[in-house]
């Protein structure tokens, strides 16, 4: 062996040092600084977001008389960002700034304007700054003006008076954005670190709490936290997002919805109510982007400590048929930690087992299902916390 290689034991016993120290220097940074990587992150930076997708026009719209820097601002037939598919108030948070405050949307005649009304969250609609163009540019006349207007009225959307404006883009893009400082990168680029950054983590308070939080020394101040925050080393916002899209060992249970009580609640009792989900087998953390989903889908279906516990068939295909292929393979290899029982939890008859077993033999993808011993693994796994 090198002088540089460690054993397996000891690489092991390494890393679990270096993780324990990590995790107390996170816990040790103060909580101004996890509120300020949040507010960063679910921050989107001004932009101007045209959309077209059915306008008549051949040519891309452009800006009359738009000077560089507006034009570099300008992003091309995207109504969403990654940063939308996260937790609703993580979401609230990022449409805020993404569809209003220093962004602004701009639609191409009638059939692109309905489609953003129709495809935008119904509680996001407020907080659009949405001008409203012709299909060649230009602005509307106010005949086609209160046109648009009662015909987006009669597609249920009551309160577009509010929303919709019609004239004054070129003034409010050159006294809002032009002469501003703004350096082109790409929008995926730009907010990335919504799959590095979470305000999951243990020390950091939910977004409905922020605005409570109070600021009593200088690491409030915005230009200091982001000084404190570049000095931190890499290793740890690594940890961070390890931390982030890592599952606990937990218990799962999946039943019908409309049962009058819950199947298994005296089997489980025992134990601690945090490891325990109900009807939860996609998690927010899944709905997130493909690298992080399949690092967090690799430990809440893979870990081997976690068990799922399925009450019925029906309830068993339902999972599994609309699992990603890919985490379905993390289940398969989690030797064998889905139980399967009847719709109020009990076990099955032998005769039943029998004939279960034959019908879910190749159904579910080679998922390995058990039908016996919960109470032995829970015990094991669960029962000395």
């Amino acid at each position: 062996m090198s002088p540089t290689t460690m054993s397996p034991t000891n690489q092991e016993k390494h890393e679990e040092e270096d993780t324990a120290a990590l995790r107390e220097r996170l816990e040790g940074l103060p909580q101004e600084l996890y509120n300020e990587i949040y507010n960063l992150t679910f921050t989107a930076a001004p932009k101007i977001r045209f959309f077209y997708e059915f306008c008549d026009s051949e040519k891309e719209p452009t800006i009359e008389g738009a000077k560089s820097s507006i034009e570099k601002r300008i992003v091309h037939n995207r109504l969403f960002s990654h940063l939308m598919h996260v937790d609703r108030a993580s979401r609230l948070q990022f449409a805020k700034s993404h569809f209003g405050q220093g962004s602004i949307l701009v639609t191409f005649g009638w059939d692109d304007l309905i489609e953003v009304l129709r495809a935008v969250q119904a509680d996001h609609l407020p907080l659009l700054r949405l001008y409203v163009r012709g299909d060649w540019c230009g602005e509307l006349d106010p005949y086609r003006q209160e046109l648009f207007t009662v015909r987006c009225q009669l597609h249920d959307f009551d309160a577009v008076e509010q929303i919709l404006v019609f004239s004054g883009l070129e003034k409010v893009l050159q006294d809002e954005l032009d002469g501003q400082d703004f350096e082109s990168v790409p929008e995926d680029l730009a907010s990335s670190t919504a799959t590095e950054m979470s305000p999951n983590t243990p020390t950091t308070m939910s977004p409905s709490n922020l605005s409570k939080t109070s600021t009593p020394n200088t690491t409030s101040n915005t230009p200091t936290l982001r000084t404190l925050m570049e000095s931190l080393p890499q290793e740890l916002y690594d940890e961070i997002y390890s931390l982030t899209f890592a599952a606990s060992p937990s218990i799962h249970l999946i039943h019908l919805s409309y049962l009058f009580s819950t199947p298994l609640s005296s089997t489980l009792s025992p134990y601690p109510c945090s490891r325990i989900t109900q009807n939860d087998a996609f998690p927010h953390l899944l709905h997130v982007d493909r690298h992080s989903r399949n690092k967090y889908a690799k430990s809440f279906y893979g870990d081997s400590k976690s068990v799922f516990i399925v009450c019925s068939t029906i309830m068993l295909e339902s999972v599994i048929g609309t699992m990603d292929q890919q985490h379905v393979e993390f289940l398969k290899n989690g030797n064998g930690r889905v139980f399967l029982r009847d719709v109020m939890g009990d076990e099955f008859d032998e005769d039943t087992n029998k004939g279960i077993e034959a019908m879910t033999h190749g159904v579910y993808g080679e998922v390995e299902v058990v039908m016996e011993g919960l109470e032995e693994v829970l015990e094991h796994e669960f029962g000395e916390q």
